[in-house]
């Protein structure tokens, strides 16, 4: 216990401005008199300090906060603590442990019902001038508190105000805030350097960035500078970012280029909302394996409107999950691009490492490149999202930018998905279904979708096309025809595939020509449908196809389970849309 008067006063809490003369009080309350040393004294004096309305002025020397001090409100906007001057690495408001081991860390810090304004369109931009800065604390609780016109930071959780310094922030919570960057010359709303256990929920994030900056501003940045740093079990509920849209601004950033071990992992973003940001989140990451340790990033139920650029772009961060998503643009707004961003090119191409983006919707979007921007992927599935009103591309495979042969794309699955129109454009949708470059696998025939990536069960229809980047694309194997050399075969034969010089074991018999340039005919029931040549034996969603004598179309879809497949265009009368196969499947089994 610091005093008697602490001790007195525990139950309600100190008022600091309870002995200022009436004569002095006004002024005071109306931040024309500085605060700073009032203000100070009753840190080191009381564990709670209860501010009445009004401005509390504070000059050119921080607030050094305590172990277990409370400062609280009469509420946002009605109890100001404002700045005055420039503070250095500090911030206005600042608590620092001295040390590395969280055993000593500042505990049980306390915050809320107040604003703190930084004066940023009075004073400018000012990279170190924090609103609240906060080194090696535990249990800290920000709550109700409205971080105003910050010149740096709204809140930096940091490890330590000096280069090669260690510190460790664990459990704090941010709830119920707004960060609000008014002129939009500031640096992040939040900045994290090192934090174990940190949650962010019910607050709102607006007007934030700053066109003179490349990179790293907006909303929340975590930006580690050390291996030593440390953020993980990373929880953001329930926000709202909006008009975080300065160029080269993200809502939310994730850096995992300081990964070492388990220091960094175990990121969720949930049910938030994201408005007319440049990307809405966004990862600068470095190359990773398989083997690599596991980011385990989430990012479920979250609804994005209206993104300049990306919506999601996590470049190579590893176990990603993006599920009952929402993502849409405005009809009719021409600067909005949004999508989602699979893995990064570059001089090295950075591959995302086990995605899976389920159940989520699009609607009404045009992508720049494509709806999903698959740069390089080791392990990717995109299952049961609904697409309403898409122009442009859905799947792009890009030109590999890369030196050498660090791109990867492997292990892709494509299922259970669709796409419709609901004509809420204003205008005609034309969207292309996949667009692959040529100088994919090193400039080879692209057999990408033939060997790497798997389609199953969508419902694409029959007006959407397959846009080639170029004249060696090919699409999915689907329907292999799985041929021996020559006639026939029976049910339990073993079966030469040409392909791939295996043996296999028939589980229907069947008959076929010869290997040379493939030739075979293709039914409805009994109705003869499409006679197709293809020397790769194979039909595939995307290959032109001889219907009947002479009409050529175009297979939108194979669907390999239920033995169908769909055509760009009616023949004969018939809609061309999951209609029978007649001929064996590939259920032959390697013996």
């Amino acid at each position: 216990m610091h005093s008697a008067a602490e001790a007195a006063d525990a139950g309600e809490g100190h008022n600091p401005v309870s002995g200022v003369p009436a004569a002095h009080l006004s002024s005071l309350l109306k931040g024309e008199q500085d605060a700073t040393e009032m203000m100070q004294q009753a840190i080191n004096n009381y564990s709670r300090i209860v501010l009445p309305e009004g401005r509390f002025a504070i000059d050119t020397r921080t607030l050094v906060l305590r172990d277990g001090v409370q400062i609280v409100g009469a509420g946002q906007g009605r109890t100001i603590i404002q700045s005055k001057g420039t503070f250095g690495a500090f911030g206005i408001l600042g608590a620092d442990s001295g040390n590395g081991d969280v055993a000593r860390n500042l505990k049980n810090i306390k915050i809320s019902d107040l604003t703190i304004d930084g004066h940023v369109e009075e004073l400018g931009y000012q990279p170190f001038t924090h609103l609240l800065s906060l080194h090696g604390v535990s249990d800290a609780l920000i709550e109700r508190v409205a971080f105003i016109g910050f010149r740096g930071d709204g809140i930096y959780l940091g490890s330590g105000v000096r280069a090669k310094q260690e510190r460790h922030n664990l459990r704090v919570t941010i709830r119920d805030c707004v960060f609000d960057g008014i002129a939009k010359r500031n640096r992040n709303g939040l900045s994290c350097m090192d934090c174990d256990t940190l949650l962010v929920e019910n607050s709102v994030f607006r007007n934030i960035g700053n066109p003179a900056l490349s990179a790293s501003v907006g909303a929340i940045d975590f930006e580690p500078n050390s291996k030593a740093n440390i953020y993980r079990n990373v929880l953001i509920r329930n926000c709202k970012f909006s008009n975080i849209d300065t160029k080269n601004t993200a809502a939310i950033t994730f850096f995992n280029g300081m990964q070492s071990g388990d220091n960094i992992k175990k990121l969720s973003v949930e049910d938030c909302t994201f408005e007319n940001c440049y990307r809405g989140i966004n990862a600068s990451s470095k190359r990773k394996r398989p083997s690599s340790p596991a980011d385990d990033v989430s990012v479920s139920n979250c609804h994005f409107s209206n993104s300049l650029v990306s919506d999601i772009s996590l470049g190579g961060m590893s176990g990603v999950k993006i599920e009952g998503c929402s993502f849409e643009s405005t009809p009719g707004n021409k600067s909005a691009k949004g999508g989602i961003v699979i893995g990064r090119a570059g001089k090295n191409c950075i591959n995302a490492i086990n995605w899976h983006i389920v159940n989520c919707t699009f609607a009404s979007m045009t992508p720049s490149g494509g709806l999903f921007d698959i740069f390089g992927a080791r392990g990717l599935e995109i299952r049961g999202n609904k697409l309403s009103d898409i122009a442009g591309v859905i799947f792009n495979f890009p030109p590999d930018k890369s030196s050498g042969s660090g791109r990867y794309l492997s292990d892709i699955s494509i299922s259970g998905n669709s796409i419709s129109s609901g004509n809420k454009m204003g205008r005609a949708v034309t969207p292309f279904l996949f667009r692959i470059a040529d100088d994919i696998n090193s400039g080879g025939t692209n057999s990408l979708i033939n060997s790497a990536c798997r389609l199953s069960n969508n419902s694409f229809p029959s007006s959407i096309r397959f846009q080639p980047g170029g004249s060696k694309s090919a699409l999915e194997s689907g329907l292999a025809l799985a041929l021996p050399t020559s006639g026939t075969w029976y049910a339990g034969a073993r079966v030469q595939v040409q392909r791939d010089h295996r043996w296999y074991v028939c589980s229907q018999p069947g008959t076929f020509g010869s290997l040379g340039d493939v030739t075979g005919d293709v039914s409805a029931s009994s109705k003869l449908v499409a006679n197709v040549r293809d020397p790769g034996a194979a039909l595939r969603a995307g290959q032109v196809i001889t219907v009947g004598d002479s009409q050529r179309h175009v297979v939108a879809a194979v669907d390999e389970d239920k033995m169908t497949l769909e055509l760009d265009r009616p023949y004969a009368g018939k809609t061309m849309r999951a209609e029978k196969i007649s001929w064996i499947p590939p259920v032959f089994k390697p013996q």
